[in-house]
């Protein structure tokens, strides 16, 4: 563990950056760092060199550069710099935030290189700090007010509308927003909060939403404060953020250019001014226009809202000319706006803040290519004039569309238009407007809510201009084809207009990702979200015709007479899918299918939890009219019946594949399966032989895929030995190969393949060559030389197959990395058993995403090198991720609105690591040959010919090259001009020159001030790690996350506090056994209550210390415990802590007027005590123990308190003394655990503010004052002087007081002794308090109890005497020999404490004054009266007379303090025996007693 060393000193240079972050990863076999990992530490290195002189800067790479890399690497030199950092991560959506966590894990795992405790731990390389994902600010709120996360990653539309409300009046409005904050009144809430709502009575639509968005914009104000625990004024009276947060990311920070919507509003309240460092990431900068940039004034300001001198707000760019913080600003609004030369281009500003690269892919010979010269910007041009009836709907559609805008000025937006995408209309819509008498159904949105529009502006229409007008013409087509006469009640289908580009779209499509078994993929954007349905049902339509066609293809073939048949047909011609059924149908592999039915009902959860909806993620809540009109037999066949129904035929067949249980079962025979474990296998002899063939079919299969060549070359390189070498055994590798098989197997099963296999098996008996196992059929069917099969049509679609499979193999490691352990630290035996069956769930041909249809792993899937080939969205994708594996086409079916969102879909394909970029790496040109060979990136644009469509077309494709220009070449408007594009013809690549252009060495856009730290010898060339710190080992690895609690001892750095958290689960034994039980019986202790596993219900008793800087503890805390409880702390030298007089112990007053839910009730007192000599306990009050047995409702104490500390970093829920604490146990370090306890107490009072509103009635339970235990003083000092036993030392002292020699002592005796007795005194009178207590059972005050306790006395021989008086139904004494002055054989000896009770036979009735017995008549001095003896280390008598009845319990003090608890619990026994029974139980009051004092022995 290592102090927090500052290890970024001075500058930063690139080649530094590269000593503790290795971009090409640890498994890169590389000496030389790549082209690529020395551009991102250049990155790194420039960025951190803006934000340490300027505070901000901007990261513009391009799509697919890895931008989110570089910003990690700003992350981790952040925390190098200082490790108790606070970083928030914003991003556009929540697949985006799992992205972000997902590269985060891999970031650690494969690329940061050291061991430094600050974000991997220095002793197992475990990850230290976590991405906490928050799903709206409310959970924002609770992470910042527990503390336990540092790096926060939130999403824009959390910021949008942070409240919604139920009420209908601002009154219940206002209610539910204090309910929000946790406040427990009206009046907790600020002024100006409760000034909100004045309007009486029930609101308007448009008033409810006024008042909702300026109590969110309240509510963000309060965040601000939260996460800089509060502000200061400065020395110009201006308000300065206590602690800023240290970094914050925007990343796609063009969500960020209109300042003026709600959403911005709000970032800016939060994080305006509050922010030490701010990054802003997007490839697409001047997303819409030129003047985007500019809302980074909006968020950099440092300047207060609002002029005070002047009584106005703050204007830009008025304010900006002479303003102080201007270093740390853009000051691009002033800059374009306010100087004297008038308006400036804003392209020259941008390299004083901005680091820009473009991406190049380079060939064989290092010749490197721009995204100008391999993208293939196509318009594909689609008219109906070659079909009459296409082209009369085309003219119908062009005439309406005419008169729709004619009424809107003839303007109308880009993808404004539904005409141009399709003429369809939902089947639900349609039927429910032909339905008479029955109103109009809701306007459904026909377009993707946009999530970055200006405020009060509909950037986004809901429904297309020319819907109406669609809608009404398919009505009328429907109704003329509606067949006459048809009786009432029969089914009719219902088809729609057709259109030429959406049909000519569907059979290009068909015709380049989906025919014959394709391996060309091919993403599709639409504006429409009907759209993404009718194309996908359209391409399903085309894809089972298909399929019925390849079936035909086999009949044919089976009917060869080399196949046996000769010439009889194996089903009817055309009849497949309804003969194919008699196969195996009653042979299902029932677990199999259950177990996937069970995974998709989890996916399902985490679906309907992602997106908040009760709609299925797979929901057809629109079926078209293609899937109206025609049969999917296919994709019915794959289905799963309900419990109890029938499967589709091909279910049963699939999911015998997967049985591993009897592989003479499995029609592959285990083929592709990794053999069970042998209790978990049918033993037979069959079985053995087909798992030992499983082996030589794998190399068969290898060689057959790969050809011979490749094989041979495969299998002598050391790297990919893991292919050969078998998955028999439990290696890696073996799980490895393993999961490899799956895969393979997976595709073959979710795909139409599945036919091909089940035909195979079902109807071909006998191969040419013999084979009779469907394993060697397979085979067969992949060797087959195309002369057997180029007549029958299925040559083309098995060398796809062959491709598909030999995809898989090559490129394996890069697709789970991708696709299967998102950045996890996940081992292969995980990937095959878990990851890979959930990853191929409901694959299909084709699939579609958008709001209304969220399959999870659509892009998973679309990264595989198998289905689906045609990925078909709206904008929902349009950022975020990444699908560039094995796809390189584009199809903009429905155009873009802005260059900025053109370039974030094609970004999806082009990036790092892509298909065209190894297509590319493959090229090889000769020098001064034309680029006509070279391998391009399709990116299309249909378009309907001689329509607005061609016009919007145009348009988007010129504002897009004009962004290239400016974004990628540094041009100014004046140097481009005007761009015509009838220059170019429709099936070239738009190729533009850039000659003689200088750009910069670095990039496009790259601070000049930055060239120093990224020169090629810059110094230092490594940063200096301080002692502690190491770099990762080769062999060293990153594992999964541990789980809290999941092993009984375990240590974790905590950065923040510079601190171990040591964690041990309390075992059972001498001394700690019955404090566990206790503490698992009522849940009463300072011990963490915890789930023993995350998983777990049963509860256990866990140690948590944190233990401070370097130092250690071996000392159990539990043992500690058991040998007294925590004690009150006098003085200490601590920052803000005094001694308390009330609480009796050191407190420290915090301030909680900043945090999120104060109040006015709840203090932000911090009690600071001490167990024993070697912890120390902080602890800070909840709520009274009454409320949370309310609040559990009834429920077990420790669950609740187990369940309110799951997950939790550090600190815990206890509950002690009639109130549940939030409490943290701190190891003893002579001085050095200070600034720890000061930092903790800081967190504590905020924490408990947090967690007091999650208590149902915390008003009706008030908690009592608490008043910490005396410590039975130390007799350290006294040893100092006299030495000797502590008895012996008290002796002599109390041996001198009593002979009145007092005059003889010397000033330090006279000093010890007094600190002493006073020290004796407090603790004894504590004690009979608390005793006192236990017999009232805390049902009163103490100042109204009958029963009050008199002074102190001093006896003769040092003994100190206390008692009760008053009238009760019972009384109590007690005295104090610490001299051994009672003597007797009866009796213990040494130092004792003597106790007596006596009571009534009756709680009833007038109460009594009890006569106490004399100190003559107490056991040890008239034993003859009393029954009872002496007996492991105490002594318990009693007596009765004519009336009452007495108990005498003599006990060592040092008892007190290990069974402090169960003595209090014994008296209350007693005292219940005494009162309540007829009978006096003599002996039972005795041994209750004898057994709370007494050691626990262990059988």
């Amino acid at each position: 563990m290592v102090d927090k060393t500052d290890i970024i000193q001075g500058g930063l240079t690139a080649q530094a950056v590269r000593s503790y972050i290795d971009f090409d990863g640890h498994d890169a076999t590389r000496l030389t760092p790549s082209a690529q990992a020395v551009l991102q530490s250049k990155g790194v290195a420039a960025l951190w060199h803006l934000l340490e002189t300027k505070s901000f800067a901007y990261l513009a790479d391009e799509v697919g550069m890895g931008k989110t890399r570089q910003a990690m690497g700003v992350i981790a030199t952040q925390f190098l710099r200082n490790p108790d950092s606070r970083v928030a991560i914003v991003c556009s959506s929540a697949t985006l935030q799992r992205q972000w966590q997902s590269e985060w894990s891999e970031f650690l795992r494969t690329c940061y290189r050291l061991l430094d405790d600050r974000l991997l731990d220095t002793v197992n390389a475990r990850q230290v700090e976590d991405l906490h994902l928050h799903h709206s600010l409310r959970d924002f709120v609770r992470s910042l007010s527990l503390g336990d996360a540092r790096i926060h990653l939130l999403r824009y539309s959390s910021f949008s509308r942070p409240l919604t409300f139920k009420g209908k009046d601002a009154a219940s409005i206002l209610d539910d927003y204090r309910s929000m904050v946790g406040v427990s009144s009206l009046a907790d809430l600020e002024d100006d909060e409760r000034a909100l709502c004045t309007t009486r009575g029930a609101l308007s639509e448009t008033q409810k939403g006024d008042l909702t968005h300026a109590l969110s914009a309240a509510y963000c104000r309060r965040i601000a404060a939260l996460m800089t625990n509060g502000s200061s004024l400065g020395a110009d009276d201006e308000p300065i953020p206590n602690h800023p947060l240290d970094l914050v990311i925007f990343d796609e920070a063009q969500y960020l250019r209109h300042t003026t919507n709600f959403q911005n509003r709000h970032i800016a309240g939060i994080f305006r001014r509050n922010v030490k460092r701010w990054l802003f990431m997007s490839a697409t900068p001047l997303h819409s226009k030129a003047s985007d940039i500019r809302s980074l004034d909006t968020y950099l300001c440092r300047q207060p809202a609002h002029k005070v001198g002047e009584n106005r707000a703050l204007e830009i760019p008025r304010d900006c000319g002479d303003c102080q913080y201007q270093t740390f600003c853009s000051r691009m609004t002033w800059q374009l706006r306010a100087q004297p030369e008038g308006v400036r281009d804003v392209v020259p500003l941008l390299p004083d803040f901005m680091v820009r690269r473009t991406r190049t892919y380079a060939d064989r010979h290092n010749r490197h290519y721009g995204k100008i010269q391999y993208r293939k910007y196509e318009r594909v041009r689609y008219a109906g004039s070659n079909d009459p009836f296409l082209s009369l709907t085309m003219a119908l559609v062009q005439k309406r569309l005419v008169g729709v805008l004619a009424g809107k000025g003839n303007r109308f937006r880009l993808g404004e238009c539904a005409s141009f995408e399709s003429l369809s209309t939902s089947v639900g819509r349609l039927l429910g407007r032909k339905k008479a008498h029955v109103a109009e159904p809701a306007v459904e949105r026909e377009y993707e809510a946009v999530r970055d529009a200006k405020q009060g502006t509909k950037e986004e229409p809901g429904v297309s201009v020319d819907r109406t007008a669609i809608d009404e013409l398919n009505r009328s087509f429907v109704d003329a084809m509606n067949v006459p006469g048809k009786h009432p009640g029969t089914q009719q289908h219902t088809t729609s207009l057709p259109h030429a580009k959406l049909n000519r779209a569907a059979d290009a499509l068909f015709a380049h990702s989906l025919a014959k078994g394709s391996c060309q993929k091919t993403l599709v954007f639409v504006r429409r979200i009907d759209t993404v349905e009718e194309i996908r049902d359209l391409l399903n339509v085309k894809f089972q015709r298909q399929l019925d066609q390849r079936i035909e293809t086999w009949r044919s073939i089976l009917m060869q007479p080399a196949l046996g048949a000769n010439g009889k047909t194996p089903w009817v011609k055309d009849a497949f899918w309804e003969t194919g059924a008699a196969g195996a149908m009653d042979d299902a592999d029932e677990e199999v299918i259950g177990a996937e039915r069970k995974a998709d009902e989890e996916a399902e959860r985490e679906s309907m939890k992602e997106f908040g909806s009760d709609e299925p993620s797979g929901a057809e809540s629109h079926r078209t009219a293609y899937r109206e009109a025609f049969d999917l037999p296919y994709f019915e066949a794959l289905k799963r019946a309900a419990k109890g129904g029938r499967h589709g035929m091909l279910v049963s067949f699939g999911s015998r594949l997967l049985s591993t249980k009897d592989a003479s079962r499995n029609p592959l025979r285990g083929f592709l399966l990794k053999r069970p474990e042998p209790s978990e296998e049918l033993v037979s002899e069959a079985n053995e032989n087909h798992w030992k063939n499983n082996a030589a079919r794998w190399l068969r299969f290898l060689r057959i895929v790969l050809g011979s060549e490749r094989f041979d070359e495969l299998s002598t390189d050391p790297a990919r030995r893991w292919l050969f070498d078998g998955s028999a055994d439990h290696r890696d590798d073996a799980w490895k190969l393993a999961a490899l098989q799956l895969c393979v197997l997976q595709s073959m099963r979710q795909t139409d393949f599945l036919v091909d296999l089940f035909i195979l098996h079902t109807h071909l008996n006998r191969t040419p060559d013999g084979a009779t196992e469907l394993p060697e059929k397979l085979m067969w069917l992949l060797e087959c030389d195309r002369q057997s099969t180029e007549g029958h049509g299925l040559s083309t679609y098995i060398d796809n197959w062959k491709e598909t499979f030999r995809r898989w193999i090559e490129h394996f490691d890069l697709i789970v990395d991708k696709c299967l352990r998102s950045g996890a630290a996940v081992g292969w035996e995980e990937i095959y058993r878990e990851r890979v069956h959930l990853a191929f769930r409901q694959m299909s041909p084709v699939i579609g995403r958008s709001s209304r249809l969220r399959n999870q792993n659509a892009v998973t899937q679309f990264k595989f090198p198998t289905h689906p080939n045609v990925l078909i969205c709206t904008d929902v994708l349009k950022e975020g991720v990444d699908m560039h594996l094995f796809c390189d086409n584009v199809v903009h079916y429905g155009v873009a609105w802005t260059s900025g969102d053109l370039e974030q879909r094609i970004g999806r394909i082009d990036r790092l690591g892509s298909l065209i970029g190894r297509r590319i790496e493959r090229f090889e040109r000769v020098e001064g040959e034309s680029l006509a060979e070279l391998p391009r990136l399709g990116v299309a644009f249909p378009y309907l010919d001689g329509t607005l469509d061609q016009f919007q077309v145009e348009r988007v494709i010129r504002a897009k090259i004009v962004s290239d220009l400016r974004m990628d070449l540094g041009k100014r408007k004046d140097e481009i001009g005007e761009l015509d594009l009838s220059t170019f013809d429709d099936d070239e690549s738009i190729q533009v020159a850039a000659k003689g252009d200088s750009q910069h060495a670095d990039g496009v856009f790259f601070p000049d001030s930055a060239l120093a730290v990224v020169a090629e010898n810059a110094a230092p060339a490594a940063i200096t790690l301080p002692d502690g710190i190491r770099r990762k080992g080769s062999d060293e690895r990153v594992p999964a996350t541990q789980a809290v609690n999941s092993a009984s001892e375990s240590a974790e750095y905590l950065p923040a506090f510079n601190c171990l958290r040591v964690t041990r689960i309390v075992p059972t034994g001498p001394g700690v056994s019955r404090l566990t039980r206790r503490m698992l019986d009522t849940a009463m202790g300072v011990l963490r209550l915890s789930r023993s596993a995350p998983k777990d219900a049963s509860i256990v008793c866990t140690e948590e210390i944190l233990v401070p800087g370097a130092c250690s503890t071996g000392r159990s805390l539990s043992v500690a415990l058991a040998e007294g409880d925590q004690a009150s702390v006098g003085h200490v030298d601590l920052e803000g802590f005094a001694f308390d007089q009330r609480a009796n112990t050191a407190t420290r007053q915090m301030d909680m007027s900043y945090a999120f839910a104060s109040r006015e009730r709840l203090s932000g007192k911090v009690i600071l005590e001490s167990i024993g000599d070697d912890f120390l306990l902080l602890r800070t009050a909840i709520c009274s123990l009454a409320a949370a047995l309310a609040t559990a409702d009834g429920h077990n104490l420790q669950r609740w308190l187990a369940a309110k500390n799951s997950g939790r970093r550090w600190g815990y829920l206890m509950a002690d003394a009639d109130t549940v604490w939030f409490a943290v146990v701190v190891s003893a370090a002579s001085g050095d655990e200070a600034p720890l306890l000061t930092r903790l107490s800081q967190e504590m009072g905020r924490i408990a503010l947090y967690y007091r509103p999650t208590i149902k009635y915390p008003d009706e339970y008030l908690e009592r004052e608490y008043r910490a235990r005396t410590a039975f003083p130390a007799l350290a000092a006294v040893s100092q002087a006299y030495g000797g036993d502590a008895d012996l030392r008290v002796s002599r002292l109390l041996k001198t007081l009593e002979e009145g020699k007092i005059s003889s002592m010397k000033n330090v005796d006279l000093q010890a002794c007094g600190n002493l007795l006073a020290g004796v005194q407090g603790w004894f009178c504590d004690v009979f308090d608390e005793v006192l207590a236990a017999l009232y059972e805390g049902d009163e005050d103490s100042s109204e109890r009958p029963l009050q306790k008199m002074p102190l006395v001093l006896l003769d021989g040092g003994i100190l005497h206390l008692h009760a008086a008053g009238k009760e139904h019972f009384r109590i004494q007690a005295y104090l020999d610490l001299n051994g002055a009672i003597r007797s054989a009866h009796v213990i000896s040494g130092p004792k404490v003597v106790w007596e009770l006596v009571a009534s036979t009756t709680t009833r009735g007038k109460k009594p004054e009890l006569q106490l017995s004399t100190f003559e008549q107490l056991p040890h001095a008239l034993p003859q009266v009393w029954e009872g003896e002496a007996a492991n280390g105490a002594a318990a008598f009693a007596s009765t007379d004519e009336k009452y009845r007495f108990v005498v319990l003599y006990h060592h003090p040092a008892a007190w303090q290990t069974a402090r608890a169960d003595l209090l619990e014994a008296w209350k026994a007693v005292k219940k025996k005494m009162q309540e029974l007829s009978t006096f139980q003599r002996k039972g009051c005795r041994d209750t007693l004898i057994q709370a004092v007494e050691p626990e022995t262990v059988p």
